[in-house]
């Protein structure tokens, strides 16, 4: 049973292909780096007609910087970068959401990085 259990597992994986249908993707680069730092967000929406605009925030307990990108529905990009420069040293957590005709939120990611100070600290 425990075979059959993990052979189906492994057909559904090969069969559902990765990110398929997800409304919003977000990759952030580097993961670690040293301040002041460049953070480089790429997200790739899925195009919808109820698609209105994309917000971004990148915080730590001492800092927070922010974004919004306006979207035309299904006419939009499939991808829109944006990139903070020169953020201190800290930990961060990276939102992006994707924000719908009626204001709501339709989809979101959040990805943590760290950038640290001179001398590792």
């Amino acid at each position: 049973m425990r075979k059959v259990v993990l052979f189906a597992s492994v057909l559904a994986m090969i069969a559902l292909p990765v990110g398929a249908g997800e409304a919003l993707r977000m990759r952030v680069s580097p993961a670690y780096s040293y301040e002041p730092a460049t953070l480089l967000i790429q997200l790739s929406v899925e195009p919808d007609a109820e698609n209105r605009a994309l917000l971004v925030v990148a915080e730590s307990p001492e800092f927070y910087r922010s974004s919004e990108v306006a979207l035309e529905g299904d006419r939009a990009a499939r991808t829109n970068v944006v990139q903070y420069k020169s953020l201190p040293a800290g930990a961060y957590d990276v939102h992006a959401a994707l924000i719908g005709v009626d204001g709501r939120v339709r989809a979101s990611e959040m990805r943590s990085v760290t950038v640290m100070g001179v001398g590792g600290k």
